[in-house]
């Protein structure tokens, strides 16, 4: 609204397509970390070690109140308030995921779609087709095939889910409008643009992402540039350069160049202080954010250790759960 490793050196292959703040797969060889935090819980040393399932980019996805993550085998596992079913997903194995509002939405082994949580729009009615790559927002989902042509489903009363017809690359879901990058990495976006969210700049993109009311981008120089409402400074980004970027409710934050986390807009809650570490993927949710860092842990930081930053999984089967500070 929303993409594995060890205490070793992890060996990556990402997968060809697109990339963004949903969570999605990375494979790696080792094993996990020590525990890190006073609230962490141990699991065994092999979670995390993905030798399963095809390469994607981002093991986490943060929604309002609720996120999800996948383990080795392709099972998601959810957490935080239990909103309609929010953190209740399917028995099915995943390759990717991604969590919007109330919901959310990951594709299956054959690229099949699943929606789990709420559906008061039918933001959870999955149109069934063959996709690469699927985004939830806030009340609407939107796909792409392997022709690049886009489905939504849901809520389009701002026209979120009215897509264009062009062929496009990635796929970003926000609040009440979606964003998308074509072959030449120009952004477009359609639906809500009361805080000129969908007025996206002409130039070229690796990497897209839709929050709530504004949306942000990485350029071919790794350059964040963000559009919309920047009532509490998420949409100024600072100088430098990122490998990925995810726009949230009233924050935004991405991976510095050097792997480093990098927040900015609002604080509430810590959502724009991450622990210093070195990550490789990033979601932004409601008032949290999440990330897996460079050996593998899955941390989630609110100092008010609200449910959705910690995870209420089995410490046997899932990753572990460091709540910072």
């Amino acid at each position: 609204m929303v993409p594995a490793i060890s205490a070793a050196r992890a060996v990556l292959r990402l997968y060809p397509g697109p990339l963004h703040c949903s969570a999605l797969f990375l494979i790696a060889f080792a094993c996990m970390g020590c525990s890190v935090g006073s609230s962490s819980a141990e699991v065994d040393a092999d979670h995390f070690a993905f030798d399963l399932l095809p390469v994607r980019h981002d093991l986490v996805a943060a929604g309002m109140v609720h996120s999800c993550a996948l383990d080795r085998t392709g099972t998601t596992s959810c957490w935080g308030i239990d909103t309609q079913g929010s953190t209740a997903p399917p028995d099915v194995q995943l390759t990717t995921v991604s969590s919007g509002l109330m919901h959310t939405c990951g594709l299956d082994l054959e690229g099949r779609p699943h929606c789990w949580g709420a559906n008061t729009s039918g933001q959870t009615d999955v149109v069934d087709d063959v996709y690469v790559d699927i985004a939830a927002g806030g009340a609407h989902t939107c796909a792409l095939n392997s022709d690049g042509r886009a489905t939504c489903w849901g809520s389009d009363d701002e026209g979120q889910s009215s897509p264009p017809d062009d062929p496009l690359e990635s796929i970003a879901a926000g609040g009440a409008h979606t964003c998308a990058l074509d072959s030449d990495g120009h952004a477009i976006c359609w639906g809500s643009d009361d805080h000129g969210q969908s007025e996206a700049p002409d130039r070229s993109f690796d990497e897209i992402s839709a929050g709530s009311t504004h949306s942000c981008a990485l350029d071919t120089d790794g350059q964040a540039l963000c559009w919309g409402n920047d009532a509490q400074g998420q949409s100024s980004a600072p100088a430098g350069n990122f490998q990925q970027i995810c726009a949230g409710t009233a924050h935004t934050c991405a991976i510095s160049d050097t792997g480093r986390g990098v927040c900015w807009g609002s604080n509430a809650h810590g959502r724009s202080s991450p622990p210093p570490r070195d990550f490789v993927s990033i979601s932004t949710g409601g008032a949290h954010t999440c990330g897996v860092d460079h050996n593998g842990n899955l941390l989630c930081w609110d100092p008010d250790i609200h449910p959705w930053t910690k995870p209420n999984i089995d410490t046997n089967a899932r990753p572990r759960a460091d709540t910072f500070p």
